[in-house]
């Protein structure tokens, strides 16, 4: 399997597979695909190995691409940002936020769902993929990447909304931290993700979440 991401503000993935690959991604992000290339819907716990029974119970579906023969397919995030690609080696982990996933050809995911309460995404659950190379993971980052590395020092706190990827190795914890002024957030709770440990944490610039809400408000 050989790639390409191209595009500046709004970037498309390019993949261009060979016979026998399999290739798996948010459908989504799905842009094109050649004939030779078959696309399928498959619930997550049917097509990775090792998912957790958790997500399967959302019914969350992903695209699984085969090659009968050489072909490309093509993927993008849905708004403007920035593609970012991860080779992991063989045991080598990597956890992506599900609305930060463009696709991968990695064989093994684990996921876990960190409840937020009713105060934030309308009461939805964070979830969080864990991916096990070998294999290659993309993910789409909002805006643009702020990636910061944990020395093991310190602590860092991230609002989740703006959490796209991060190292394992990180140990983190959802905290409810009370309320601002309504004029801040409108009278909503505020939560934080505590980071400590020793690697990398990868953020989006912006909030999809609040892209989204201030789109609806126009």
């Amino acid at each position: 399997m050989k790639y390409e991401i191209v595009g500046g503000d709004m970037q498309t993935l390019r993949v261009r597979l060979s016979k026998g690959d399999k290739f798996y991604a948010n459908p989504g992000h799905f842009i094109t695909k050649e004939g030779s290339v078959e696309m399928n819907s498959r619930v997550a716990s049917e097509t990775l190995g090792g998912m957790s029974r958790a997500f399967a119970g959302t019914g969350v579906f992903l695209a699984e691409f085969s090659a009968n023969a050489d072909g490309e397919v093509a993927l993008s995030g849905s708004l403007p940002g920035k593609i970012m690609a991860f080779e992991l080696e063989h045991g080598e982990e990597l956890v992506v936020e599900h609305f930060a996933y463009l696709a991968s050809d990695v064989g093994s995911v684990d996921v876990e769902t960190v409840s937020l309460g009713a105060a934030f995404f309308g009461g939805a659950s964070l979830f969080l993929q864990k991916h096990r190379g070998p294999g290659r993971v993309f993910v789409h980052v909002v805006g643009g990447p702020v990636e910061v590395a944990l020395d093991g020092k310190e602590e860092v706190q991230a609002e989740p909304s703006h959490i796209a990827a991060f190292q394992p190795s990180l140990v983190y914890n959802v905290k409810y931290v009370g309320h601002l002024k309504a004029s801040v957030l409108g009278g909503a709770g505020l939560f934080f993700a505590n980071f400590n440990g020793r690697g990398k944490l990868i953020c989006h610039s912006a909030s999809r979440f609040a892209l989204v809400a201030g789109a609806g408000k126009k």
